[in-house]
């Protein structure tokens, strides 16, 4: 198959420079039949007859969850009775924290913090208490009397603004289905103009539910199976119940965000619309309160309206029925629901419904949009007697996933379950997040309740964004970019005292929808989050090739992060540059921060480099670069332990176990601390990273030497991300996967991929991992493309096809028998007049090559200048590349298939790898 690329028109506001990226065509050829390589990664859920078992809601790990009498109880009489008991324990727990844990540390007597470990039954030492989760996934299927429970183990879907969740309804699991829907954009917008603003953006700000579609049988049901089609992005359905049977298939369509659902029904499951005491298969929208659920609102919180619903919900296509919740604010927001008999000629009863959700903030005219939408919507489906709903509704829908989305970029591994976590991220991504849409937050499209309904930048914006740049879906991406450079105003605005820093730009660790943070410097305070913020902005635009983005948007706002840090820092005597005490993210300080954060300090040092770096390419004549120049050399060292590699900050070791490496970012993700001698690793440095790297592992996570038992999604990432920057070193290579394989395997990740701590949303860390698992086979930073460069000893082969890297290179290579086939390096064609010749250095690890007349090119002109010792390739080969051309870089006996690209086999044992069956 010849992949087509389409021309993505990135068209940024607010002062962002407009930028046209046109991806290159490439010699390689891409044989890959997507239907066939996704569907083996399709979700699938089966219950009923099958004879399969599995839990779901409350579960355990390791076959035990326990508590004593730290909580004031005794040993579970049983295991049944533990899962119950153990919630209820909890809730009334002292210990248990708002992450929905109350643990005990290995020595038996520090209380744990944030959340930090998992319930770990083969380690007597640790003892854990699970309130609302963690709800562990179990792969071996599903009960006989019901689906999953559990949110998070949910098939999912989304267009990239509205998504829902479907699963078994607790209600009645033997005859309900339930589907929650959400709106990213759907937030409540207090001022302090109102007199209803309680001066807390978790209440004056918070993401809003919409409510949910119950779906009712007649009969009980026997038997369900569920399955995500990833290639079209639908859902469809069957269920076996004891008066009949239901088919459903299911999707929000990709560019108008209307909800479909087509579905068939016999027997006593035929329903009866015009019979208001109908007893067959039903559906019906239960809206919830527009209202924040983070727990103890302050006494003055003021609860918005209960939501009003008007209209008939069957068979009155001109008359929706419609739910509005109206805001305090004067807004409101609306969705309209109807099914109608579908034109269809069978021996079953075919419907089709459809719903919307409006949001025309800060307009009150939702309902009439909810109400248009789905009339228009409806009307155009049922045209050419319903032959419009194939032909045009589902057609332009499967247009965009199939034609558009999927074949931008995609990864085969011999871990067929590896790879079918990164394809269930990428599908994940397409559902949360949309070209000129919202950014992403914890929940996505979808909406549980939480108390982290807004922003979180300490960890969960950065890491939810990493794998977007390296995949090359950059009209994802940009959601983050377009959300930070809309509102640059508050982000000025939030930087406190504004007579000191008034050429600063800041966001404290939580922020509102439009970046509204209180961010005041002062000491103890957490000060990091924009410059981390700004070095994903940097990778987006580096991976880009957007030298126009760099030089007048990335630029300045990274100026003014780092203007908090050139005010706010001190000289001693010694001429040293300092940092005031200030807050590495969440970390249990047993006395408090000090002076010299290594959160702050790497940000610091990357941030002046990049400036300096910045200036120089862009010939920027700035007043500040003295300054920055002076820094790069007065900065203090990041403060260490001799013997254990980088501490918190100053005299504050590392020794309570964290799941944050905020204290290692100089080492991942800023690079500043190297391991591999090519990188400019010095033997100090190394042992500094395999210092740092080991004792943290070793202290947050259980059994941390075998890579497999860390506390929490997160933790895995950064695990196996720096293991994977080690490539010198096989057991490090090995550790990375080990560490990747680890989460998928720990119960974190749930039948869906989904995650979340506490029972709550938390979206960042299967997207974190699917970075990861990029890492093993690309990294490109520092000026060099690595090509698998971490790929462990025990794998064969691997396959990427246009993956992104700096500079705007589009990769795909072959491994296969233990050895680099191919490496094809393409760029785009630019607007962009920054753009000329630029150099490639290409690391060629595990090429083999050990003659220089084995190594070719195409086109067969380009110099490269390869190094040998003792007739091995010994150093990275470097060439240059000029816009919108293709170089391959091969060996004359690894040439036998002419550059085509199709997936591995894989392992068929692990095919359809996530669902519950």
């Amino acid at each position: 198959m010849t992949i087509t690329f389409l021309v993505l028109f990135s068209l940024f506001s607010c002062g962002v420079a407009k930028y046209t990226y046109i991806p290159p065509s490439s010699p390689v050829i891409n044989s890959i039949d997507w239907n066939n390589y996704l569907s083996r990664h399709d979700p699938i859920w089966s219950w009923g007859s099958t004879g399969s078992n599995c839990f779901t809601g409350y579960t355990q790990l390791n076959d035990t969850i326990k508590y004593d009498s730290l909580c004031g109880g005794t040993a579970c009489s049983s295991l049944e009775t533990c899962l119950d008991e153990s919630a209820t324990q909890c809730e009334n727990c002292p210990g248990c924290t708002s992450f929905g844990l109350c643990p005990v540390w290995k020595d038996g007597l520090t209380p744990q913090l944030y959340g930090n470990t998992t319930p770990y039954a083969s380690n007597s030492q640790w003892t854990t208490y699970v309130k609302g989760g963690p709800l562990l996934r179990n792969h071996t299927g599903c009960t006989g009397t019901n689906g999953a429970l559990a949110w998070e183990d949910s098939a999912f879907f989304g267009n990239g603004i509205t998504g829902g969740l479907l699963r078994s309804d607790t209600k009645d699991p033997l005859r309900m289905l339930r589907m929650d829907i959400g709106r990213t954009d759907i937030y409540d917008r207090r001022t302090p103009y109102d007199n209803y603003f309680v001066n807390n953006i978790m209440f004056d700000r918070p993401r809003l539910p919409v409510g949910y579609i119950q779906f009712t049988t007649n009969g009980n049901i026997t038997q369900g199976t569920i399955r995500i089609h990833l290639y079209n992005a639908t859902i469809s359905g069957f269920l076996n119940t004891t008066t009949g049977t239901v088919s459903f298939l299911l999707f929000t369509h990709r560019i108008t965000g209307v909800f479909f659902m087509q579905f068939n029904t016999t027997g006593n499951e035929i329903p009866n619309y015009n019979n208001p005491n109908n007893n067959g298969f039903s559906m019906n929208f239960v809206p919830l309160p527009g209202n924040s659920t983070r727990s103890n609102p302050p006494e003055n919180y003021q609860y918005n309206p209960l939501p009003t619903c008007t209209g008939t919900l069957y068979n009155d296509l001109m008359n929706p029925y419609i739910c509005t919740q109206d805001l305090l604010t004067g807004s409101n927001y609306a969705t309209a629901f109807s099914t109608v008999p579908y034109p269809f000629s069978s021996s079953t009863a075919t419907f089709l419904t459809a719903f919307y959700i409006a949001n025309d903030w800060p307009l009150a005219t939702s309902p009439i949009t909810a109400n248009e939408t789905i009339v228009n919507q409806l009307s155009i489906a049922l045209e050419n007697n319903g032959e419009n709903f194939y032909t045009s509704i589902i057609g332009d829908h499967n247009n965009w996933w199939n034609n558009i989305y999927w074949p931008e970029s995609y990864l085969s591994l011999p871990d067929t379950a590896m790879e079918a976590t990164y394809v269930m991220q990428m599908y994940k991504y397409a559902c949360a997040a949309t070209e000129n849409g919202p950014a992403i937050d914890l929940m996505g499209p979808w909406w549980e309740p939480s108390g982290w309904e807004l922003y979180w930048f300490d960890m969960n914006v950065p890491v939810t964004y990493w794998a977007l740049y390296a995949a090359g879906r950059f009209d994802l991406a940009s959601t983050l970019t377009n959300y930070v450079f809309s509102n640059l105003t508050q982000l000025q605005m939030n930087v406190q005292p504004s007579s000191i820093y008034n050429d600063s730009y800041g966001v404290s660790g939580v922020a509102a929808y439009d970046l509204n943070s209180t961010y005041t410097v002062s000491p103890g305070q957490q000060l990091g989050n924009l410059p981390w913020l700004c070095q994903n902005l940097y990778m987006y635009a580096s991976y880009m090739g957007n030298d126009t983005m760099l030089q007048y948007d990335i630029y300045p706002l990274l100026r003014g992060a780092i203007n908090v840090y050139r005010h706010f820092s001190f000289v001693d005597e010694n001429g040293i540059t300092h940092l005031p005490p200030t807050s590495s993210p969440e970390y249990p300080y047993p006395h408090g921060p000090t002076n010299d954060t290594n959160y702050d300090l790497m940000l610091f040092s990357w941030g002046v480099r990049t400036l300096l770096e910045l200036s120089t390419k862009f010939n920027i004549d700035d007043p500040l670069i003295p300054y920055w120049q002076n820094i790069t050399v007065s900065l203090t060292p990041f403060p260490r332990d001799m013997n254990h590699g980088y501490n918190v900050s100053l005299g504050v070791g590392f020794d309570i176990p964290h799941r944050h490496f905020s204290h290692l970012f100089a080492m991942y993700p800023l690079h500043l601390t190297t391991y591999e001698i090519l990188d400019g690793a010095t033997a100090e440095s190394r042992l500094i990273f395999m210092q740092s790297l080991d004792r943290w592992t070793g202290l947050t996570c259980v059994d941390g030497q075998s890579h497999n038992f860390c506390p929490n999604g997160f933790t895995f990432v950064g695990a196996a991300s720096m293991s994977a920057l080690m490539n010198d070193d096989d057991s490090r290579r090995q550790a990375a996967v080990g560490n990747i394989s680890g989460f998928i395997q720990s119960g974190l990740m749930h039948a869906s991929t989904l995650y979340s701590e506490g029972h709550q949303p938390c979206f960042e860390s299967p997207p974190g991992i699917a970075s990861t698992i990029q890492e093993v086979l690309i990294q490109s930073w520092g000026g060099r493309l690595r090509i698998f460069p971490s790929v462990p000893s025990t794998w064969s082969d691997a396959i990427i096809y246009n993956l992104a890297a700096e500079n705007g290179y589009r990769i795909s290579a072959v491994r296969s028998n233990y050895s680099t086939q191919w490496i094809s390096i393409s760029t785009p064609l630019y607007d962009n007049f920054n753009y000329n010749n630029r150099t490639v250095q290409l690391s060629t690890l595990g090429m083999n090559i050990t003659s220089y007349t084995m190594l070719r090119t195409i086109p067969s002109n380009i110099i490269i200048n390869p190094v040998y010792t003792n007739g091995t390739l010994t150093t990275d080969i470097t060439f240059s590349i000029a816009m919108n051309s293709t170089i391959i870089v091969y060996t004359e006996s690894s040439i036998t298939n002419n550059f085509v690209i199709q997936p591995l086999v894989g392992n068929s044992s692990q095919y359809n790898y996530w669902g519950m069956h």
